[in-house]
């Protein structure tokens, strides 16, 4: 059984990099497998694709080449394509590929799923070539914080090796200089660090992180999980997210929820800026609009941590009928005044996940997911979701497409495996966004495990997600959630 834990990709039209790391030193406890999933986004041509690995040491030690379909996908089980592999295998991989396509990993343990050993279950999507940077932020990081770790892969996308350092600051804006790492990246490699084996970062510390190349040029990828204990099925939490290489004055989150159904999101709002600012949230919550204005300013570098059940701004949330508690938002940057800072740069990770309460069915307790905040300007009129599954090992699939323009949009929606589900000139309003789970989707065939290819009439950010079936009697953390891919 190969005790793959990791996947960070880089996405390119003509190469993609991927990140292996193993089950071994500190991490999540258990055996973990990692698959890739990838989408042509040519609906007229075949692709030609091949994945190559390379070792830390950035030898390449593998590869593996298929074709994908006009406008189709593949998932590709890495223990299979890469049969000769062993055991604890750390390294990296880059896809080449002759036309453009989105991928995604995932990664999860190889558990039964019940109460005594609950299933964990995390995914991610893969970096365009314009998100490599010389410097990448994390604004979500834990060293025994509740039970709560983390650990980030960070990969060098050059052809030549690269020294990396790493700092750290806290959600009080206070910095850790000698807990500051730094290390040489081999080409096209990667390295794993583990917030648990840092000596000199404190306990229960919750904060961010800056990755840098130290010389200011190489262009480096990360995502950065952390996780709850599983000492039980529910503390079994894992959530995974892309690191960002911009900010912005101005991000949208698509979806969020307030005390819905035993789900509440949680927001980290990170200045990455050289300056410090304020900013507000305008939250909205069935048509009805929330202001929450940050009383102070955030450092450069500094976090700052909202579960939004604390949140007085949208306590009125709590009246709605369960069934509308959730909504989307708008995070800008501004002075304490509550006037836009227009030179204000953010970035935010939104979590979510479950800790039960009367009436929640258990295979939800334990759940929990994390998405990137989309900056203003990364809207798209296409998106591309690489793996979509309707009850398929009882995970199914869901979609959010948000609209946060004016205008409204119309959307046409293909199940690249079966044309019967199509949705054609789906209509999203203005300021507000469209929802549907693989349950809901007429025609859809139990047992789709493919893409999905969103094409609409203006600029729209799409999420996607997968869970456990309601009564499937899996446990633990089966819930993932993951920005999709644009052209």
């Amino acid at each position: 059984m190969k005790k793959i834990r990791y996947i960070l990709i880089l996405l390119t039209l003509l190469s993609s990099l991927f990140v292996f790391t193993s089950a071994q030193a500190s991490g999540p406890s258990g055996e973990w497998t990692t698959n890739v999933s990838c989408q042509n986004h040519n609906a007229n041509e075949a692709v030609s694709v091949t994945f190559r690995l390379y070792d830390v040491n950035g030898d390449d030690i593998d590869s593996y080449t298929t074709n994908i379909d006009p406008g189709k996908s593949i998932n590709i089980i890495t223990s299979s394509a890469f049969a000769d592999l062993p055991d604890d295998f750390i390294g990296s991989m880059v896809i080449s590929s002759g036309g453009a396509v989105t991928c995604a990993s995932e990664q999860n343990t190889n558990a039964t799923g019940s109460m005594s050993n609950p299933y964990r279950f995390a995914a991610s999507k893969g970096f365009s070539t314009a998100e490599a940077s010389p410097t990448v932020f994390v604004s979500q990081l834990e060293k025994n914080f509740y039970d709560w770790n983390s650990y980030m892969a960070i990969q060098n996308t050059e052809s030549l090796s690269t020294d990396v350092t790493v700092t750290y600051v806290d959600r009080a804006g206070i910095a850790y200089p000698n807990a500051s790492e730094k290390f040489t990246i081999p080409a096209q490699s990667s390295h794993v660090i583990y917030l648990d084996e840092n000596p000199v970062l404190p306990d229960m510390f919750l904060g961010g992180a800056t990755i840098t190349a130290d010389d200011g040029t190489s262009k480096l990828v990360v995502t950065a999980t952390f996780y709850n204990s599983a000492a039980s099925y529910q503390e079994s939490q894992i959530h995974a997210y892309n690191g960002a290489t911009q900010g912005s004055n101005t991000l949208y989150a698509p979806y969020l929820v307030r005390q819905y159904y035993g789900y509440n999101s949680g927001m980290m709002i990170q200045n990455i800026g050289s300056k410090p600012t304020s900013f507000k949230i305008v939250f909205t919550f069935a048509g009805t609009d929330y202001e929450y204005q940050y009383p102070g300013r955030l450092a450069p570098g500094e976090v700052k941590d909202f579960y939004l059940p604390d949140v007085e701004a949208i306590d009125a949330v709590d009246s709605l009928e369960e069934r509308f508690r959730f909504g989307k938002a708008v995070i800008t940057a501004t002075d304490v005044s509550g006037a836009f800072n227009a030179s204000g740069l953010l970035t935010s990770n939104i979590n979510q996940d479950n800790r039960g309460g009367a009436g929640i069915p258990e295979e939800r307790v334990g759940q929990g997911a994390t998405y990137g905040a989309f900056l203003s300007t990364a809207g798209s009129p296409n998106a591309y979701i690489a793996k979509w599954m309707a009850h398929v090992g009882n995970l199914s699939s869901g979609f959010n497409i948000s609209n946060f323009s004016g205008s409204s949009v119309r959307c046409d929606i293909t199940f690249v495996d079966d044309a019967d589900a199509n949705i054609s000139n789906q209509l999203i309003p203005a300021n507000s966004f469209f929802s549907i789970w693989a349950g809901n989707v007429p025609n859809l065939d139990s047992g789709y495990i493919a893409g999905v290819r969103i094409e609409c009439t203006g600029d729209v950010f799409v999420i996607t997600n997968a869970s456990a079936d309601t009564a499937s009697g899996k446990y633990g953390d089966s819930f993932y959630q993951m920005n999709a891919g644009t052209d």
